[in-house]
């Protein structure tokens, strides 16, 4: 009703007026449709919108008017964007996040921005993590012994990188080539493994 929506009772019969009242509904916090002042938390809400379109190609509140969205935002239910995605492109983690961020209350949001940019770096860090593979530490010291030998063997080291590189262990790869490096007389090989580092 028109009292739910703070006040906002008739639609605009200009049509600019209505594009840019469509555009801000898609990604109006709330509180800033019941008329209280803009916060960090409202810039929190209307970012995690913006994400989660970007993520399913749609709004998290539909409606063919900008009040049927408004009222969306006010009391409608969030349906996850993993619903909407394609398959595997949300996870349940990042469900949770972004209900977080598009929580109806500002005080059940996260504390700032930057505090829902590190939940989402922090999900991200860990799915890499989780993907990473087990090194191959006997293919792996086959092939550094190899590489002692033939410090000049520039397949050998990528073939370093190439084994290293699933299982996320680059502090690893970038230790043996400054060892090989430190060992060299040539400075021309020595910066070359050193590069690889």
């Amino acid at each position: 009703d028109a009292g739910a929506l703070g006040g906002i009772s008739k639609q605009p019969s200009n049509p600019g007026v209505i594009a840019r009242l469509v555009g801000r509904a898609a990604t109006l916090a709330p509180e800033l449709a019941l008329g209280k002042a803009a916060s960090p938390k409202s810039d929190i809400y209307a970012l995690a919108c913006v994400l989660y379109q970007a993520l399913t190609g749609r709004a998290p509140y539909q409606g063919d008017t900008p009040m049927e969205v408004i009222a969306g935002h006010l009391k409608g239910e969030l349906e996850p964007a993993s619903e909407h995605a394609a398959t595997g492109w949300v996870s349940p983690e990042l469900d949770a996040i972004l209900a977080r961020a598009l929580a109806r209350r500002p005080e059940d949001r996260f504390g700032s921005i930057r505090e829902f940019g590190d939940a989402i770096a922090d999900l991200q860090s860990q799915s890499q993590r989780d993907e990473a593979t087990e090194l191959d530490e006997e293919t792996l010291q086959l092939l550094m012994d190899e590489l002692r030998e033939n410090p000049a063997d520039q397949d050998l080291g990528s073939q370093i990188e190439a084994l290293v590189g699933p299982a996320q262990s680059w502090p690893l790869a970038a230790e043996i080539f400054a060892d090989l490096a430190s060992d060299q007389e040539d400075d021309e090989l020595a910066s070359a493994l050193l590069l690889r580092a």
